[in-house]
């Protein structure tokens, strides 16, 4: 696993308000925290792009990500994992995105 790579994630189980099921998310975990831990940072992905609020972030689809269909990243739902929750890589971010992610990033933490 590296950092800007999509994968599928096992959600459950979940509490509250809280993803579930199996759904693809972007790692946001550095490669040198990737090479030393077994828990990944990640930010989940929807495909209901009605439901976009101010904070996520358009990923459409193509073929460097190889979703199904347009999605969005909820910047509002950063989780960490074990690794055995990832099931298999789907594609990878593009750099565009992954400058969106990082400004979100700072705007969520208020760095």
């Amino acid at each position: 696993m590296r950092q800007g790579e999509i994968h599928m994630v096992r959600w459950d189980p979940s509490v509250g308000n809280e993803y579930r099921k199996t759904r693809p998310a972007v790692i946001l975990s550095s490669n040198a925290i990737l090479d030393r831990s077994k828990l990944v940072t990640c930010v989940a992905i929807s495909s209901k792009i009605g439901k976009m609020h101010q904070d996520d972030i358009l990923l459409p689809k193509n073929a460097l990500n190889r979703l199904t269909q347009d999605s969005i990243i909820k910047m509002h739902h950063i989780s960490t994992f074990d690794s055995s929750r990832f099931i298999k890589y789907i594609g990878h971010i593009d750099d565009k995105v992954a400058e969106q992610i990082k400004l979100a990033i700072r705007s969520h933490f208020g760095l």
